[in-house]
């Protein structure tokens, strides 16, 4: 039962999703690949669309059972950017990509996959890594959605 885990991160310039498909169990993971997704576009409901299209091509034929996409945490003080804005517009336009190919769909934020996984948001991120050093927050959202061995 492959499992992908998807992260956005806001780079400077544009943004970057990550992507991590996993299979067998929590206990017992196996990277199956990890992947990133680019734009070159600079208008963000662009940059949506395209990462939207490139994910779907992508998960498409890859047999995925379960996506959970890794939202941002929780941000005790409110903030004007537009980085946040835009991550979330661009996490709603992949969701609704997996929900295109994926019948088990779900977002959850750091503290969320931790709880997953039993253990703390840094224990979950430190697994992550383990699995995939550079792609810690999709990985980690991959491994939360893989069944137990127990």
């Amino acid at each position: 039962m492959p499992a992908l885990g998807i992260a956005v991160s806001m780079t400077p310039r544009r943004p970057v999703v990550s992507c991590v498909l996993l299979d067998g169990t929590q206990d017992a993971p196996i990277l199956v690949d990890g992947f990133d997704l680019r734009t070159a576009s600079d208008h963000v409901l662009a940059q949506a669309d395209d990462l939207a299209q490139q994910l779907s091509s992508r998960i498409g034929p890859a047999a995925v059972t379960t996506a959970i996409l890794r939202v941002a945490d929780f941000s005790p003080r409110a903030r004007r950017s537009s980085g946040p804005r835009s991550r979330l517009l661009i996490e709603g336009a992949l969701a609704f990509a997996c929900k295109q190919h994926v019948t088990d769909v779900d977002v959850r934020d750091g503290k969320e996959i931790g709880r997953a996984l039993k253990v703390s948001k840094q224990e979950a991120e430190a697994a992550g890594a383990a699995l995939d050093g550079a792609r810690k927050a999709a990985a980690s959202a991959a491994l939360s959605a893989l069944p137990t061995s127990s």
